[in-house]
């Protein structure tokens, strides 16, 4: 039931922010990805479960929440991340694919740590730097100019 409350109020968001159908599917898609399916199947197979083995599913679905904070927080810091993006930034994020856009994110997410980590040693964060744009340029083909505009 938590679940399905808060996709209704993603929903709710995302259909007050966007006007575009695609755009909504884009940011939805961003937001929750296969994750949603994921959890369902998962919440499914432990009520069956639950029909045969109730203590087994018991200690299953205990486990459920966790394992879902411990997921959340990692996309939540990753959503902050790209909060920071400005609009051209989010705009070419949501046109990448959806494995793309994971592995963007990632790569955008060990740059932040490995920034705050050189604090102010301004070597080592240039490195930082060059280290993500280097991989993001191999991987994605988004040049240093541009990505230094989307993370202004």
């Amino acid at each position: 039931m938590i679940s399905l409350l808060f996709r209704w109020i993603a929903k709710t968001i995302i259909h007050e922010k966007y006007t575009d159908k695609e755009d909504m599917r884009k940011i939805y898609n961003v937001i929750y990805g296969d994750s949603y399916l994921e959890s369902g199947l998962l919440y499914l197979g432990i009520m069956v479960l639950g029909y045969f083995w109730p203590r087994v599913a018991l200690v299953r679905y205990i486990i459920m929440p966790i394992r879902s904070f411990i997921s959340d927080s990692a996309e939540r810091e990753e959503m902050d991340e790209v909060a920071k993006m400005d609009v051209q930034g989010r705009h070419g994020l949501l046109e990448m694919s959806h494995s793309d856009q994971r592995q963007f994110k990632r790569l955008l997410l060990d740059y932040t740590r490995q920034a705050r980590r050189a604090g102010k040693e301004s070597a080592e964060q240039k490195a930082a730097w060059q280290n993500f744009s280097h991989q993001v340029q191999q991987k994605f083909g988004i040049s240093d100019a541009t990505l230094a505009l989307w993370l202004q």
